[in-house]
């Protein structure tokens, strides 16, 4: 019986070591699985991360190949406008030193609509023929679809550049020349820079970046027309009458 007793206490201690043997091997191959799924999840997540930084990248200079045509698009519509705005600084000076300010203010409204006329004739083709007109400086869908989306959410409102550069090419003419400095700096660069770090943080979207440019020159217009119209223009002629 004592015999029995012993031999039994020895198998359930055989027994049990195994048990113990097998768990401890078991317990580290589930901890080997786990490590290895952990890295291979790793591994998994900055490859997709790498991917979506690549297609990224491949979009931003897309993007940026798609903002050179629009700059072409940019000077040509910007080109009446700025013609006439000169013509306009020119002609408010030689009537202003004849002393003739209401037919200067009467040439400055005439500017004004040829310019807006001008610039209006010019958007609608750019609006329709967008992608035609993008597909002939780049053939890339990519390129294409960017400068077509800018094209048309930007080009209606150069409209109001009309408004700061004929008001601000009559100011010079009449020898002011700090104000449309002033406002010009201040809406260009100023207050785009506060508006681009805002958004950025806001709505960090292509659209809502490249509109940018459009508050900008609303933001010009409004002050160019605001300090336009309290300005006396008779009364800052540089040189005086000489009686002869």
């Amino acid at each position: 019986m004592k015999r029995f007793i012993t031999l039994s206490v020895v198998l359930l201690a055989i027994m049990g070591i195994g048990n113990y043997s097998y768990a401890q091997e078991f317990g580290a191959e589930s901890t080997m699985s786990r490590q290895e799924a952990r890295k291979a999840a790793r591994a998994a997540h900055r490859k997709a991360e790498a991917a979506q930084q690549l297609k990224d990248f491949q979009a931003a200079v897309e993007c940026i190949k798609s903002g050179s045509f629009v700059i072409e698009v940019d000077q040509l519509l910007f080109l009446p406008m700025q013609s006439i705005s000169l013509a306009t600084t020119t002609f408010v000076g030689q009537n202003l030193g004849k002393g003739l300010e209401e037919r200067a203010k009467k040439g400055i409204k005439t500017a004004l609509l040829v310019a807006c006329g001008a610039t209006v004739l010019l958007m609608i083709p750019v609006i329709v023929f967008a992608p035609p007109l993008a597909a002939f400086f780049n053939a890339k869908a990519e390129v294409i679809e960017y400068s077509s989306l800018f094209l048309r959410w930007l080009t209606p409102f150069y409209v109001l550049c009309c408004f700061n550069q004929i008001y601000s090419g009559a100011l010079r003419g009449a020898g002011i020349t700090r104000a449309p400095m002033v406002i010009m700096l201040s809406s260009f660069v100023v207050f785009r820079q506060i508006y681009l770090f805002a958004m950025s943080r806001i709505c960090n979207e292509i659209i809502p970046i490249a509109m940018s440019y459009p508050a900008g020159w609303l933001l010009c217009a409004t002050l160019s027309t605001i300090y336009f119209h309290r300005v006396k223009l008779g009364d800052t002629r540089l040189v005086d009458d000489t009686e002869t």
